[in-house]
């Protein structure tokens, strides 16, 4: 794994730098992870996005670890911790408030139709 990484690293850095002053994006249509970049003044960091999921992780190099992704953590609005930058939770309550109130709809036709 840290070999493959190793790799993505060489082949998507020199690509993502050219590609804009502002960072890039790589990718395969249809693929599931897309490699981006951005340029904050001289530092440019590259990210791996899951498509699939929303999952966001950052390209890193340490002393310690080598080349790694580290994960991107996110503090929701009620202070929970989330790998996902959406609360599913109450996205959730919402779309149950949504169903149940077009489940009343629904029933009030019914009534209305008699």
């Amino acid at each position: 794994m840290k070999r493959l990484l190793t790799i993505l690293a060489l082949l998507t850095l020199p690509v993502l730098a050219a590609d804009s002053p502002h960072g890039g994006v790589l990718g395969v249509p249809g693929g599931r992870f897309v490699f981006g970049s951005v340029a904050d003044g001289s530092i440019l960091s590259t990210f791996m996005l899951d498509t699939q999921t929303g999952r966001l992780w950052k390209y890193s190099v340490d002393k310690e670890k080598g080349l790694h992704l580290a994960p991107i953590v996110y503090t929701l609005a009620d202070g929970t911790i989330s790998l996902l930058p959406t609360d599913t939770k109450q996205e959730l309550e919402l779309l149950e408030r949504k169903r149940a109130l077009e489940a009343q709809t629904k029933e009030k036709g019914k009534t209305d139709g008699k």
